[in-house]
């Protein structure tokens, strides 16, 4: 048996030092979010530059996919046993190196091996700070800061296709999407330098971290989407080569799931999916990114090689999801903390969500993109509604010393479902455009063409969320940091009781 640990600010953190730290944390979503679409609008120029086949410019997004998926419940376990701010100083560093290399990069391979470690960093960064959140405030009043948190997220997911269609039309080119996230990162480090301290009143947890576990959920899950993304291009989906990786993924899932059930300190929450708010919030977080995650993409692509739009006025287009997401995230923000209840937010949210989705999967290859603009704003007011505060629901419903696990799971669910719907979509939209292009047609019709067709998918998942924001119990989140004797309160990590008023 280890020590419970729980995490209190120092007596009492002054506001100014609060808010500094605040300040850094929002930052450091910013700088994660940012830095995980910039690319985006810069890979047909990489290509051009490296002169690089088209495989490794769409594995520069993939690998980059893969690794934050894979590293967030690791980061998040972590964060339950080392102090996260020094673990949030290490990815900050790993960012900062990998940025430099990826600038500086003469060669495809050494530009992929960077982003790979700038995408491990990321991760870090995306979770640590929710931990950092969880550990400073109490859910009832963290519902502003997921406020500002989300608005944030969605800026930089949304916005970096825009920002980055601007560095790449500057002098800078392509180099300087990476290139941008060195002064952010040494900007956060100095901010963590006034940031309030944070103590732990009771000895650590050292159990064993179960990386043997989180060896195999990696090794199962960069094989199955490599075989995902790159069957009928780099190899048959039936040949030895892909059967072989998509079978030693499946085998490593299923040892990675034996082991998990069976370890004292597992890196996934497995035995806290039993709760019935964790476990649709884990549904719900896996659809919601299934919705939004690939938008950035392949919207991108839609109005650049199919459109013919340059990478700044596409991004603009994009932005407007960003804007849609940021007012209404402050919204429900405010909301959550005045009336500490969050259900019904959650369920509006999800109707917002399902309501974009349909519409856009009415987008074709000659719609107004003054009207894909407003339909992309109605998405992004429902993925502002649910992203963030799915989570908030899940750490509400633990107790703190299990906060940085089902954080870093999250993370990892909703970066999984993002990345299975990107690689299937990518592998079918390969495949589509050399049928189309061999039947005559130009290849910006077939991307415009080609494209649209899986917007549609995106409503389904949409109406997974909200079913999963209607099953949940009513929420009351708390006032204090931790749960009383750091147990669940009852109705609140899933059971079927209402929650204490």
């Amino acid at each position: 048996m280890t020590a419970r640990t729980t995490v209190v600010r120092d007596a009492p953190t002054p506001r100014r030092r609060l808010i500094v730290t605040m300040v850094a944390l929002i930052a450091g979503q910013l700088i994660a979010s940012l830095n995980a679409t910039l690319v985006t609008a810069a890979l047909p120029a990489i290509i051009l530059d490296l002169d690089a086949t088209t495989v490794q410019g769409t594995w520069l997004i993939t690998i980059a996919v893969i690794s934050m998926a894979v590293a967030a419940p690791i980061w998040g376990r972590l964060g339950d046993q080392i102090n996260p701010v020094f673990l949030l100083r290490i990815a900050l560093a790993g960012i900062l190196v990998a940025a430099i290399i990826a600038a500086t990069a003469q060669d495809p391979i050494v530009l992929l091996v960077s982003r790979a470690v700038h995408a491990l960093s990321l991760s870090g960064v995306m979770a640590l700070t929710m931990i950092l959140f969880a550990l400073l405030v109490s859910p009832r009043e963290r519902g502003k800061y997921m406020g500002w948190m989300s608005a944030v997220s969605a800026l930089g997911m949304m916005g970096g296709p825009f920002l980055g269609g601007l560095i790449v039309e500057s002098p800078l080119g392509w180099r300087g999407v990476f290139a941008i996230a060195v002064p952010l990162a040494l900007l956060i480090l100095v901010l963590l330098q006034f940031s309030g301290a944070i103590q732990r009143d009771a000895p650590v947890n050292r159990a064993r971290i179960d990386f043997v576990g989180g060896g195999l959920i990696a090794a199962g899950v960069a094989s199955v989407l490599v075989y995902i993304s790159f069957r009928g291009s780099a190899f048959e989906a039936t040949s030895f080569t892909g059967l072989s990786l998509l079978g030693a993924g499946i085998v490593a899932l299923i040892v990675a799931l034996v082991v998990e059930l069976r370890h004292e300190n597992p890196i996934l929450p497995i035995r806290a999916l039993r709760g019935r708010v964790p476990r649709l919030a884990a549904i719900a977080v896996l659809s919601v990114g299934m919705t939004g995650f690939p938008l950035a993409l392949f919207i991108t692509l839609y109005l650049q090689s199919g459109r013919g739009l340059r990478p700044s006025e596409a991004g603009l287009i994009l932005a407007a999801s960003a804007v849609g997401s940021v007012l209404s995230s402050f919204l429900v923000g405010n909301l959550a903390t005045r009336t500490g209840r969050l259900r019904p937010l959650l369920i509006v949210g999800g109707t917002v969500l399902v309501a974009g989705s349909t519409l856009l999967s009415l987008v074709h290859p000659d719609t107004a993109v003054w009207w894909l603009a407003l339909v992309l704003f109605i998405s992004g007011i429902g993925q502002g509604m649910t992203q963030h505060f799915t989570v908030l629901a899940a750490q509400n419903a633990v107790p703190l010393n299990e906060v940085g696990r089902i954080t870093g799971f999250m993370s990892f669910l909703q970066t999984l479902g993002g990345a299975v719907l990107m690689s299937v979509l990518g592998g079918v939209l390969q495949l589509r455009l050399v049928d189309l292009t061999d039947q005559g047609m130009s290849l910006p019709d077939a991307y415009a063409t080609t494209i649209p067709q899986f917007f549609p998918v995106t409503v389904l998942f949409a109406a997974i969320a909200l079913s999963c924001y209607v099953l949940l119990p009513a929420i009351r989140l708390r006032s204090t940091i931790d749960t009383p004797a750091g147990a669940p309160e009852e109705g609140e990590a899933g059971h079927p009781e209402e929650a204490r008023p």
